[in-house]
C-alpha cells in the first residue's frame, strides 16, 4: 500500500485524484494502527509510528503545501490584495481537510492506547520522572503515545500555516 500511494504522490496531488490519496492514506493508517495493537515490540523495533507518519502524513501534506501558495509573511502593508487562484484555495481547504482527518486518527490512536493498556500520557510521563518502573507493554504503549502526541503537534502546526495564523499555543502543547 505505501508503494500505491507513493506511485499516487507521484503523479501530483489535484483536485482530480485527492479523495483516492486520502483514502489510501487512511487504509494505509488502519493497517499501521493494527500492527501498533497487536505487538508493541516489534511496532517499536519495525519504527511503524514512524513510517505511519512519514506515509500517510507528511509526504501528502509536503505535496499539498507547494500546492497552496500560502501566502508568505509578513504580508503586504500597502494596503495590496495578494491574488490566489481558485485551485490555490481548493487546495488550501484539501489540506486542512486532510490534517483535520489526520488529527482524528492521532488522536483516536492515543485514545485507543492509553484504553487497551489502562494508563494515561499524563500519568506516564508522570511516572518516566519520578523513574518509576512501568511495565514493557505499557512503556512501549506510552512512547507510541508520546510520538504520536508530536505528530499532532506537527498536525497542528500544518494546520495553522495553512489558516495563515501564528497561534502556535495548540502545537506548543502537544510538543
Amino acid at each position: 500500500m505505501e508503494k500505491q500511494l507513493g506511485n499516487a504522490l507521484s503523479r501530483g496531488v489535484g483536485v482530480h485524484n485527492a479523495s483516492n490519496i486520502f483514502s489510501l492514506c487512511r487504509s494505509l493508517r488502519q493497517v499501521y494502527k493494527g500492527i501498533i495493537s497487536a505487538g508493541h515490540h516489534q511496532s517499536i523495533k519495525m519504527e511503524i509510528d514512524q513510517r505511519m507518519w512519514r506515509h500517510s502524513c507528511y509526504e501528502v501534506i509536503e505535496a499539498l503545501r507547494p500546492r497552496c501558495l500560502l501566502p508568505s509573511y509578513p504580508l503586504p502593508r500597502d494596503g495590496n490584495v495578494l491574488e490566489v487562484s481558485d485551485e490555490a484555495i481548493e487546495m488550501r481547504c484539501l489540506l486542512l481537510h486532510f490534517v483535520e482527518q489526520a488529527s482524528v486518527f492521532y488522536t483516536s490512536l492515543i485514545g485507543h492506547l492509553q484504553k487497551v493498556n489502562n494508563f494515561t500520557l499524563p500519568q506516564y510521563i508522570r511516572w518516566l520522572k519520578l523513574h518509576q518502573h512501568v511495565q514493557s507493554k505499557i512503556s512501549l504503549a506510552g512512547l507510541t503515545c508520546h510520538r504520536s502526541s508530536i505528530c499532532l503537534g506537527d498536525l497542528s502546526r500544518y494546520m495553522q500555516q495553512a489558516k495563515v495564523c501564528e497561534d502556535w499555543g495548540k502545537a506548543r502543547s502537544y510538543y
